[in-house]
């Protein structure tokens, strides 16, 4: 579940800190998002409530303190539509994280090494080995060449492979 904390930065400054996490899961637009500001600036000790900050991310990529409310919109849209495919790829180059979902993203797997088994296990001109040419494949050898063409990104324990 994607969550930011938002807390109202009048009554931050004051001392009596006051905000709330929002569930980004279900966003489907501004306007919730909007709406679930207004209710924590509404509900807020502090007079003159209007400013807020998040102060806290959870499955969600780290926009700063002051994102704009557009960002985090999209941002949720993106993560609802890719899921960790999404928040690797934005750990790894957040500039060009849609991109890399869409155009160049290959595969997933626990380790390297695993996701290169498998990628051997479905290449055809592999399986056609016979058993002894199989026996000369070195398996380091082509784990090694692939690490240089291809992005490996460790995200929540998984290894998720893009082309280069």
């Amino acid at each position: 579940m994607s969550e930011v904390y938002v807390t109202c930065l009048a009554a931050y400054n004051a001392g009596t800190p006051h905000g709330a996490w929002i569930d980004l899961s279900d966003l489907c637009d501004s306007d919730m998002f909007d709406e679930a500001i207004d209710n924590i600036l509404k509900s807020s000790p502090a007079s003159h409530a209007e400013e807020w900050a998040v102060h806290d991310y959870d499955d969600f990529p780290d926009l700063g303190e002051h994102p704009s409310r557009l960002e985090i919109v999209e941002t949720a849209k993106l993560i609802k539509e890719y899921g960790d495919v999404y928040l690797a790829a934005w750990s790894c180059d957040a500039n060009y994280a849609k991109e890399r979902c869409e155009d160049s993203f290959i595969g997933v797997a626990d380790s390297f090494r695993e996701y290169c088994e498998q990628s051997l296990e479905e290449d055809s001109r592999y399986s056609e080995l016979s058993d002894f040419g199989k026996m000369y494949f070195k398996l380091d050898s082509y784990v090694r060449d692939m690490e240089s063409e291809l992005t490996a990104v460790e995200y929540d324990g998984r290894v998720y492979v893009f082309s280069s």
